[in-house]
């Protein structure tokens, strides 16, 4: 790809093609969503809630929780640690050498047994290369061409001494700050050059259960073949969508309230931790279920606006992938069965609402996180799937 597209939450590089479908000016084979103006932050939280400290320590104390484990460089995201390459990382290291200051770091200590990097990922991981792992060797020093090559166990004591002995400031979220508070600082603080997407914070804030589960539904046979391998697993935006579909699984849509739809998904991811194992399985039960039935009903226009029988393919969209796969996943085997039996049926209501309906265009385009707009895509498509149940059609 000649450049790269930026907006509010990604930067992506690379091919426009993932998988079987092309799309012109979509690195992420995802529509984008048109936005109106500013988020309107509906239910301030206390600012007396935000509990951060801020300490000065040593670069050792950091080296030894990296040598312990006791920090999270969290590398299975897809941004990853160690995106630097060796001269970069040589060059942190030749600044703690020459004694310059670092930037400050950022970590969430709500777990002071394992703390998570919040900013700061790739100077730890170049730390954690050169002293802890000591798979890095020095190279194109601008000062220091002397040590060039060398790796910690060969530099003399007194440069080791110096890494070690750096002063650095860190803030630490601490134990008690309210969950939006952390999303929040994780969204402005984070200034790497790969800025985090919304869906990468809240892996960062809830690993475990529910970070493993969307990742297997998003690798699942049955979503890659609904959504035709289309949406990029890059800076986790598929599993943000199997989330979605948790999310309005779990909540029924006339229950959602709360008017800004990124800590609606951050609080169901939350409690998608606290999930039995029975109810897990009863949710991938579903979504297995809504994914097969999609690709039977739209074959490669699932989750697609399609204004004409014959319109050209167009990229995934979020909001229609919410309605129809909930949709889709409420139904009985029965009700499953008589609605991929008369898909035409379906294809066609579909077509004549996206046609003769402009409201529910937009619910689908424009601010898709308004509750309004959420009840009106929802409602759309359970007339339609009613309509072709009743053979009205």
């Amino acid at each position: 790809m000649a450049g790269a597209r930026q907006d509010k939450y990604f930067y992506l590089q690379g091919p426009a093609t993932f998988g079987l479908l092309e799309w012109e000016d979509n690195a992420t084979g995802v529509e984008d969503e048109e936005q109106e103006g500013e988020t309107v932050v509906q239910h301030p939280y206390d600012p007396s809630k935000n509990n951060i400290s801020t300490k000065m320590m040593t670069m050792d104390l950091l080296i030894r929780r990296l040598n312990h484990n006791e920090i999270d460089l969290m590398p299975d995201f897809q941004r990853g640690a160690n995106l630097w390459s060796d001269e970069r990382m040589s060059r942190l290291i030749e600044s703690l050498l020459i004694r310059l200051p670092l930037p400050v770091f950022y970590f969430d200590a709500s777990d002071d047994s394992r703390w998570l990097v919040v900013d700061g990922l790739q100077r730890l991981s170049a730390v954690r290369r050169f002293v802890v792992a000591k798979d890095l060797r020095l190279k194109n020093l601008e000062y220091l061409e002397i040590h060039n090559k060398k790796g910690f166990d060969e530099l003399p004591r007194d440069m080791q001494r110096r890494i070690e002995e750096t002063q650095v400031t860190a803030h630490l979220i601490q134990p008690g700050t309210p969950l939006e508070v952390k999303y929040n600082i994780f969204r402005r603080i984070n200034t790497g050059g790969l800025i985090l997407t919304a869906q990468e914070i809240r892996h960062a804030l809830n690993p475990g259960k529910a970070a493993k589960f969307l990742e297997r539904l998003a690798r699942s046979e049955s979503f890659l073949q609904a959504t035709a391998k289309a949406i990029s697993p890059s800076r986790m935006l598929d599993r943000e969508f199997v989330l979605r579909f948790v999310a309005f699984y779990v909540t029924p849509y006339k229950n959602y309230v709360i008017q800004n739809m990124d800590n609606f998904l951050t609080e169901q991811m939350r409690d998608l931790n606290k999930t039995s194992d029975d109810r897990i399985a009863e949710l991938e039960s579903a979504f297995e279920t809504a994914m097969s039935s999609a690709r039977q009903l739209f074959g490669k226009h699932a989750f697609r606006k399609r204004f004409a029988m014959h319109d050209r393919t167009k990229p995934i969209n979020k909001a229609l992938f919410e309605a129809w796969s909930v949709g889709l996943a409420r139904l009985s085997e029965p009700e499953r069965m008589a609605l991929v039996a008369r898909a035409d049926c379906v294809q066609k209501t579909l077509l004549d609402v996206m046609t003769d309906d402009n409201d529910f265009v937009q619910s689908i385009t424009q601010g898709t996180g308004d509750p309004i707009r959420v009840r009106k895509r929802f409602s759309t498509v359970e007339h339609v799937i009613q309509e072709a149940l009743s053979e009205r059609c």
